[in-house]
C-alpha cells in the first residue's frame, strides 16, 4: 500500500462512520450489461438497516455496516463515488 493511499483510506473510513446510530436505506442495482442499467438486464433490491456498528477489516479491505441481525459488506476499492449531505449518504460501488 502506498503511503498516500493510507491517508485516503483514513479519510474514507471517517466519512463512512457518519450513519452510525441512524437508519439507512440500501438500494442495489445488479446489472449484467456494463454500459447501462437497462431494466431487462438489471435486478433491483431494497434493504432498510438500523446501523449499530461500522467497521473495516484490514484483511481484504472490507467495510461492514449494519447490526446484529443484518449487515452489508463491500470492499473499499470498489467505491466509485461517495456523496454526503444532511439527508443522504450515498456510496456507489462497482462489483
Amino acid at each position: 500500500m502506498r503511503p498516500d493511499s493510507r491517508i485516503n483510506i483514513d479519510i474514507l473510513l471517517e466519512q463512512l462512520y457518519q450513519p452510525k446510530g441512524k437508519t439507512i436505506f440500501v438500494e442495489d442495482w445488479l446489472c449484467v450489461c456494463e454500459t447501462n442499467y437497462d431494466r431487462h438486464f438489471t435486478s433491483f433490491g431494497q434493504l432498510e438497516i438500523e446501523v449499530e456498528e461500522i467497521f473495516a477489516r484490514i484483511s481484504g479491505g472490507m467495510v461492514s455496516i449494519g447490526n446484529e441481525k443484518q449487515n452489508i459488506e463491500f470492499r473499499l476499492d470498489t467505491i466509485r463515488n461517495m456523496e454526503i449531505t444532511d439527508e443522504h449518504f450515498t456510496v456507489e460501488i462497482q462489483v
